[in-house]
C-alpha cells in the first residue's frame, strides 16, 4: 500500500511539473551588438532543451557562436545553434556528462544579436508550427523523458531611433512689427 501511494504522489507531483520557456527583452541603438537571454522557471530538474527560434532577418541578424551558456547553468553543458532557414535557428542545451539543470529560474543561454537601421520592436518568437504545437520545443527532465507541460513566451528587442536635437541659442527674431514677417534657419540634426 505504501508503494502504491509513493507511486501516486510521484506521478501527481510530475503531473504538475512545469517548464516555462522564453527570451528576455532587450534595448539597443541601431546598428549595435546586443544580447538576449534565454530565461527558462522550471520545478523539476531538467536535463536539455532544443528549440527553434525565429525573427525577421531583415530588421535583426543573429550574430553566432560561441553561444554563452547563460548564468543558471554550471560547467559541463554544451550549448550550440544552426541556421535551419531564413531567421531560423536551432539552438542545444545538453551535458555531455549527464548533468542536469537544477530547480529555479533565470538565463539559460546568452544569444548575440545586432540590430539593423530600422528602429522599432522586434519579436523573438519560439514556435512557429501552424498549429501552435511545441514539436519545435523539447525540454526534457529527469529519466530524460519529455516535460509536455510547456509555456512558451516570446522575446523582443527594441531599437531605438537616434536622438535629434536643436540648438536654440542662434534664434534672432529681432524686432518684428505687426503684419510683418521675420525668417530664420531652423536646423535639426541626429546624434548618434
Amino acid at each position: 500500500m505504501k508503494r502504491l501511494i509513493y507511486i501516486l504522489l510521484l506521478l501527481c507531483s510530475q503531473a504538475h511539473a512545469q517548464v516555462s520557456l522564453g527570451f528576455g527583452s532587450a534595448t539597443a541603438n541601431t546598428n549595435t551588438e546586443i544580447t538576449v537571454d534565454l530565461l527558462m522557471d522550471n520545478s523539476e530538474v531538467v536535463k536539455a532543451i532544443q528549440l527553434d527560434f525565429y525573427f525577421d532577418p531583415n530588421l535583426i541578424t543573429y550574430v553566432g557562436n560561441p553561444t554563452v551558456v547563460g548564468t543558471r547553468i554550471e560547467e559541463g553543458f554544451t550549448a550550440a545553434v544552426n541556421e535551419i532557414g531564413e531567421g531560423r535557428y536551432r539552438a542545444l542545451i545538453y551535458s555531455p556528462t549527464n548533468g542536469e539543470i537544477p530547480v529555479g529560474s533565470g538565463s539559460v543561454m546568452k544569444l548575440s544579436f545586432e540590430t539593423g537601421l530600422q528602429y522599432g520592436t522586434f519579436p523573438i518568437f519560439l514556435n512557429n508550427n501552424q498549429n501552435n504545437t511545441l514539436h519545435n520545443v523539447v525540454v526534457s527532465g529527469a529519466g530524460s523523458a519529455a516535460i509536455s507541460d510547456l509555456t512558451l513566451t516570446e522575446g523582443s528587442i527594441t531599437v531605438l531611433s537616434g536622438d535629434f536635437s536643436w540648438n536654440t541659442t542662434d534664434q534672432n527674431f529681432g524686432s518684428v512689427v505687426k503684419d510683418q514677417a521675420q525668417s530664420f534657419d531652423f536646423v535639426l540634426f541626429k546624434q548618434w
